[in-house]
């Protein structure tokens, strides 16, 4: 497979071009070493063509090619956009870059040099490096050598352990040295790259980037992450090339053209996942979903120019993300609901623009959906409680809302206390008292989030005892809950494994103690530990370690204290948020993962 492109997606500052070369001997070197006798001409007139190109870059040295290449995107009669000029020798392309102002008949053009995939050594330097210079060093071998202590004579899980240990750059180089060396990478790559983050490249060359994907690209199952922005349309085109099993895209702060969109999505029709968050998708980019056949979960996130046209083709999708999608029309969102009869899971939190209708008729049209995750407008949606399938629920609310939420948990009893498994409620102070015992009521409740919240106090703990099916508690930032009233919970909820604690300030190292004996008699107790977050409480780390009791519980995997501060329950800064819906950090609520 031939390292050099043929110059697709070029553009003018990135792919096709490199600001970093090196001229250590009168002579350009790309930042892999590649000598360079390829430059690119790029701001290129209408009026001029290939013969004014050739005829100005002729009088630096010899010229063996002038390609010029066109926008796709204008009609074959505009002009192009970017040429590249290939020199005979590399001192004619030194001496053009040397060479600041560059003007053709009056018109100033612009000059980079040619990346290294785009030079014509770039071939010959790869086979040089792949084999090295093992050859020239055979006529003289050293004692190494003659008693066969040469890597080569490492069986393969060696030498895969050694690529193991390598940084991703190592790696390729190391895959570069041999053939035998390149399938050991490709043997490590399928476990160590099944899911790709784009990050790992940090550091790496085009080239390198290249190799990378052509090595292990046929074992990725997933790329994740924010695609570089400079080449960031030549490693769309990597990915497009290489990873042919390709099952899921995560892509964030991503923008790129939309033609480019719509040939990566055309070139895996059989994707299961696409994740664009912050994105700038918009309507038209939409449209090219219809190409993914197989694709089961959609997350839009964060990109306010979607209104939700078009998408009601994707009627195969199980899973669905709008969160902060803040033009979604109702309209759009009902059609949207009306043609997905198989939708388990919709997140449209931060979608401003929806009206009582969506609401009142989301029940009639989503018969499957069991996830809802929503902000609580300020008009009645109780009309969500007659869900069919509804077990997970999570409420984004605000202290000002205009209707007491109060009924959305009445209605929550009534129709979903034997279903509802879990509940998450965002908001600072957002629930009271009488809240709470409704709450109370939702008998088959194993997971409840409800932060920052000062109705969470010690009667509110004596009344969440009657859910004996809980698994997960998180009430971080309920400062007037106490030992006992914990303890008391621990006991009638002999089936938690998870409790957040963090900022409960009264919070001590005796109901740590007492906690220890509660989970020993416990029958038929899970093999898991108990998890316990603990930041802000005053429970110390080297406090605790003192109790011999504790030592012996956290070895025997008991319980497990986590005393750094946690976030990743709603994405928030370690600082807190105290009123989610009025932050400037609102957006850190949506999770990547």
């Amino acid at each position: 497979m031939s390292l050099v492109f043929s110059g697709e997606n070029l553009e003018p500052d990135g792919p096709g071009s490199s600001e970093v070369f090196f001229t250590p001997d009168k002579k350009a070197y790309t930042e892999d070493n590649i000598l360079i006798y390829n430059i690119l001409v790029y701001n290129i007139p209408r009026r001029l063509k290939d013969a004014d190109i050739s005829r100005y870059f002729s009088k630096f040295g010899m010229i063996s090619e002038v390609r010029l290449v066109y926008d796709k995107k204008r009609s074959r009669r505009s002009s192009p956009t970017v040429g590249f000029v290939n020199f005979v020798e590399p001192e004619s392309a030194y001496r053009v870059l040397q060479k600041f102002n560059h003007r053709i008949r009056g018109s100033r053009v612009g000059v980079k040099a040619g990346s290294s995939l785009n030079q014509p050594d770039a071939e010959k330097a790869y086979s040089q490096e792949k084999c090295g210079t093992q050859q020239k060093k055979a006529k003289t071998p050293n004692v190494a050598t003659k008693l066969g202590l040469n890597m080569l004579s490492l069986n393969d899980d060696c030498l895969e352990i050694i690529c193991g240990l390598l940084g991703l750059r190592d790696q390729v180089r190391f895959a570069r040295v041999c053939n035998r060396f390149q399938v050991i990478f490709q043997m490590l790559s399928r476990r160590a790259y099944k899911r790709f983050e784009f990050r790992k490249t940090i550091g790496m060359t085009l080239w390198e980037i290249w190799d990378f994907f052509r090595f292990a690209g046929k074992n990725i199952e997933e790329v994740a992450g924010e695609v570089p922005y400079v080449n960031r349309e030549r490693i769309i085109t990597f990915i497009r090339t290489c990873c042919v099993n390709l099952k899921r895209i995560t892509l964030f702060d991503s923008e790129m053209e939309s033609d480019c969109l719509k040939k990566l999505l055309r070139s895996f029709p059989l994707l299961r996942e696409l994740h664009l968050h912050t994105c700038d998708v918009d309507d038209l980019s939409i449209q090219y979903l219809q190409y993914l056949t197989q694709l089961e979960s959609l997350t839009l996130s964060v990109n306010s120019a979607i209104t939700g046209k078009f998408m009601n083709s994707l009627v195969q999708l199980k899973v669905l993300n709008l969160y902060g999608c803040r033009n979604i029309q109702t309209s759009n969102m009902v059609e949207i609901c009306r043609s997905m009869p198989n939708l388990k899971s919709l997140d449209i939190r931060r979608c401003k623009r929806l009206s009582p209708i969506f609401f009142d008729t989301l029940a009639e049209h989503c018969q499957q959906l069991e996830i809802l995750k929503m902000s609580c407008p300020d008009f009645p949606y109780e009309h969500i409680t007659l869900l069919p399938r509804l077990k997970h629920i999570e409420l984004l609310l605000r202290t000002s809302v205009l209707v007491s939420p109060t009924q959305i948990f009445f209605k929550l009893v009534e129709n979903k206390s034997q279903q509802l498994e879990t509940l998450k409620i965002y908001g600072a102070n957002s629930i009271n008292p009488q809240e709470i015992s409704s709450i109370s009521k939702l008998e088959k409740l194993k997971s409840l989030y409800c932060t920052n919240n000062q109705a969470i106090d010690d009667d509110a703990l004596r009344k969440l005892c009657q859910l004996e099916q809980l698994e997960e508690l998180v009430i971080k930032n309920s400062g007037n809950i106490t030992n006992e009233a914990l303890i008391k919970l621990l006991r009638s909820c002999k089936h938690l494994r998870h409790l957040n604690i963090q900022f409960c300030k009264k919070i001590t190292c005796e109901f740590v103690l007492e906690a220890i004996n509660i989970l020993k008699d416990r029958k038929g107790r899970s093999q898991l530990p108990f998890v316990l977050f603990v930041y802000g409480t005053s429970i110390d780390k080297y406090g605790i370690s003192e109790f011999q009791k504790y030592t012996e519980a956290e070895k025997e995997s008991l319980i497990k204290i986590v005393f750094e501060i946690l976030t990743v329950d709603i994405r928030i800064p370690s600082n807190d948020i105290y009123d989610l819906w009025d932050s400037d950090d609102w957006y850190l609520l949506y999770s990547y993962r």
